[in-house]
């Protein structure tokens, strides 16, 4: 759990830095990280547990054979931003 914690928190600053990612710059970061897409969308939902990130509602297929999404974007919101689910 501490690798997921460590992984969040690079994704976390790698948005930031952003302040807004698609999914083809995800599978991009995981890649170049060396990890899994169940990894990948492990440490997307602990990310999303932090209300500072919102994600669209649309979902990409990151892993035809077990079906994995993620969102096509990722937003991350300043603390003076009204933090509504984006569409």
């Amino acid at each position: 759990m501490e690798e997921i914690t460590e992984l969040t928190r690079e994704l976390s600053e790698y948005i930031k830095q952003k302040k807004r990612v698609s999914a083809e710059e995800l599978v991009s970061w995981s890649k170049n990280k060396g990890l899994s897409s169940v990894i990948l969308y492990i440490v997307v939902q602990e990310l999303l547990k932090d209300r500072s990130f919102q994600a669209t509602t649309d979902k990409i297929i990151i892993d035809e054979i077990f079906h994995i999404e993620v969102p096509t974007s990722l937003y991350y919101l300043e603390a003076t931003t009204e933090k509504t689910p984006i569409q």
